[in-house]
């Protein structure tokens, strides 16, 4: 926060802490990885979900996390090493409200075989804890800000993981957080440590991002590779409830324009130019299946 530099902060305390890590371990993991672990990793201690700021055309991203306290032990052991490790590539910043001293801020720096922590306040006492927490991270250029500032902001406790349009696949990959997927539409980001299959990242599509799925099928036809996996997590039974996929449905044929017509002589589908779309259920694509599935259940029936 731009805002917290105009206080005039004094060193409260400085601290060389031992490291468990090498430093040229951790400083070969890409930066975006590692900002992407500490706030997801706070996200779920603290059990909130995390509001992110980028100004426009700004390097610096701001992470707040309201309403929460958290000890200065508990950071540094917590996250003293992921944050020496970002800070060599985005110096990273964490502040907060000191009890009766106003703003206070801590940041961690590697040296020879040690890590620096540093502590400073308006006044120059030192403090133990904060109460809220905002971490600033400043990326080489206003590009890079933006696109982690859209992963930030997707971030909330408990997700396995998150997934992205293509536009950001070059940021993503370069930082190593996306698993390339050949035909998948979405970029996808695992949070959890623990192995993930097809169903995990389904399961993570957000209602606009099933409605984009949708738009793709029906503007040319195309079959993304997460209608595969949707495909076959029904065909596995492990999908019981799949209203916000057909719901996602209605809302991309209403922005498109399309149309069902049920008449004696059978159901229609029409686009938005008022022609007549053609679909087979036997021999289609995964999304074509799909659709006509969610469209005449009934009629599908076997």
């Amino acid at each position: 926060m731009r805002g917290l530099t105009l206080y005039r902060r004094k060193t409260a305390a400085t601290e060389r802490i031992p490291v468990c890590r090498e430093q040229k371990e951790l400083c070969s993991v890409p930066a975006g990885r590692l900002a992407v672990s500490i706030v997801y990793d706070l996200c779920n201690a603290v059990d909130i979900r995390p509001v992110v700021y980028n100004p426009t055309g700004s390097r610096i991203v701001s992470v707040l996390f309201p309403s929460v306290c958290i000890g200065c032990e508990e950071l540094s052991g917590r996250y003293g090493e992921l944050a020496a490790a970002v800070s060599t590539v985005w110096p990273l910043v964490f502040s907060g409200t000191a009890e009766g001293d106003g703003n206070a801020c801590m940041t961690f720096l590697w040296t020879d075989d040690r890590i620096l922590f540093e502590r400073t306040s308006v006044s120059g006492r030192d403090f133990d804890r904060v109460e809220g927490l905002c971490l600033e991270l400043t990326c080489e250029e206003p590009d890079c800000a933006r696109r982690l500032t859209t992963v930030l902001s997707h971030l909330s406790p408990h997700q396995d993981c998150i997934c992205e349009g293509r536009g950001h696949s070059g940021f993503l990959e370069a930082h190593g957080l996306a698993i390339p997927f050949d035909g998948a539409f979405f970029c996808y980001v695992p949070l959890d440590e623990g192995e993930l299959d097809f169903s995990d990242y389904i399961g993570c599509l957000t209602l606009d991002q099933k409605a984009a799925l949708w738009e793709t099928f029906l503007d040319d036809g195309y079959s993304p590779l997460e209608f595969d996996w949707l495909t076959r997590r029904l065909a596995q039974g492990g999908m019981r409830d799949y209203l916000d996929w057909e719901f996602s449905l209605d809302v991309a044929m209403e922005r498109m324009g399309y149309r069902v017509s049920n008449e004696e002589a059978g159901f229609g589908v029409m686009d938005g130019d008022g022609h007549r779309r053609r679909f087979d259920y036997g021999r289609g694509s995964c999304a074509e299946r799909m659709f006509l599935k969610f469209l005449f259940p009934d009629a599908l029936k076997q």
